[in-house]
């Protein structure tokens, strides 16, 4: 596995995280990994922000994240910005609590 001037998008999850530890990702070896077990959606909330301060961008999503999303229904874009706000969210907090230690 060599990613220079590679498409990463070429490696399953198992890989990445190999490259990773070897150090030859563009993401730091010591950044930490987060899994959403059981207990993060159990304690999730959706919150529906305001239209005000979005923009649109091209973004690429796994295609089976992607499916999921579309296969809600209608409002899907609504429901994925409102997990990806939760997230934002919890490592601001994370954030705000470690500064105060």
């Amino acid at each position: 596995m060599n990613m220079e001037n590679d498409d990463i998008r070429q490696y399953s999850p198992d890989e990445l995280r190999v490259l990773r530890k070897a150090g030859k990702t563009k993401t730091r070896p010591d950044a930490p990994e987060y899994e959403l077990d059981e207990e993060f959606w159990q304690n999730a909330h959706i919150v529906f922000p305001s239209l005000e301060g979005k923009s649109a961008k091209t973004i690429r999503y796994d295609k089976e994240i992607l499916a999921y999303f579309q296969s809600t229904g209608k409002g899907w874009q609504t429901r994925m910005n409102a997990v990806l706000r939760a997230y934002v969210d919890t490592q601001k907090r994370k954030m705000q609590t470690k500064r105060k230690e």
